[in-house]
């Protein structure tokens, strides 16, 4: 997310920096779907799910300020955002993988718990 603010002062240099941006306009979008409390439940992390709720909410506005310079060169040059999209269903995979770990892991403690 801090990447993709960056790309908040000036104009947007190359048609690089363009699908950069898209592809991490993308993944945040995506990744928004596990900003969700469950797992946020160690009491360490307990103000990591307001900052990253916070962080969203920025990169969102950003995205809405450069809406109008990411539509226009995904007009041209569509590959983009097949490309960031493209980056999305790597990660999914991954993501499906670490939640798996993540129930499991969950299951794993509360069979320890019970038995303990």
């Amino acid at each position: 997310m801090v990447a993709l603010l960056c790309y908040g002062n000036g104009t947007l240099l190359d048609m690089a920096a363009i699908a950069h941006m898209c592809k991490l306009c993308v993944l945040i979008n995506h990744g928004n779907t596990f900003l969700e409390p469950r797992y946020f439940t160690d009491p360490q992390l307990s103000n990591c799910l307001e900052q990253l709720t916070t962080l969203h909410a920025r990169c969102s506005n950003l995205m809405a300020t450069r809406l109008p310079e990411l539509v226009s060169a995904l007009e041209s040059r569509p590959e983009y955002l097949t490309s960031a999209l493209r980056e999305v269903s790597s990660c999914t995979m991954f993501c499906e993988a670490h939640d798996s770990l993540f129930v499991m892991h969950d299951s794993s403690r509360m069979y320890h718990a019970r038995s303990g």
